[in-house]
């Protein structure tokens, strides 16, 4: 199948919903940065939420510029040809543009850390965050702009 792009709201959200790391790009200076991060994507508020330590470059480049891409790529089979063209690789990705944030309403932080939990917990009731855990942990929220997505799937 040839790459083509995803237009319907669901597929992305479907792969933003099982796909475990994303890579946060923010813009240091003149410079770009990139990281892996775990991530929850909560689709009826079209955000991205990102737990991550209370100081560091990331909070401080979100800071000076708030401007934030993310990419969430799921790699699929190596398609091997007969010449060097035809070999290909199979994906499905989607890359998030918007605004990131640092979260200060508990009850937003609080929510969020609980859906990031709840996403890696396989099941498991695992209960609210206590409050001690809650302050020594930063919680990005990334307000989505635009969105879109690529597949090249058999």
């Amino acid at each position: 199948m040839p790459k083509r792009v995803l237009k319907d709201e669901q597929t992305i959200t479907a792969l933003l919903e099982r796909t475990p790391v994303g890579v946060l790009a923010t813009c240091a200076g003149d410079q770009p940065w990139a990281v892996p991060m775990n991530f929850v994507y909560d689709a009826a508020a079209r955000r991205v939420y990102l737990h991550a330590a209370p100081t560091g470059r990331k909070l401080a480049n979100i800071q000076a510029n708030p401007k934030v891409r993310f990419l969430v790529y799921v790699p699929g089979k190596l398609v091997r040809g007969e010449t060097p063209c035809r070999f290909g690789q199979r994906y499905q990705s989607v890359i998030l543009a918007g605004r990131a944030r640092v979260v200060s309403d508990p009850a937003e932080k609080q929510t969020a850390l609980s859906r990031l939990v709840a996403k890696f917990a396989e099941g498991r009731e695992l209960g609210p965050i206590p409050a001690a855990e809650l302050e020594r942990v930063a919680v990005l929220a990334i307000d989505v702009e635009e969105i879109s997505g690529k597949e090249n799937v058999d």
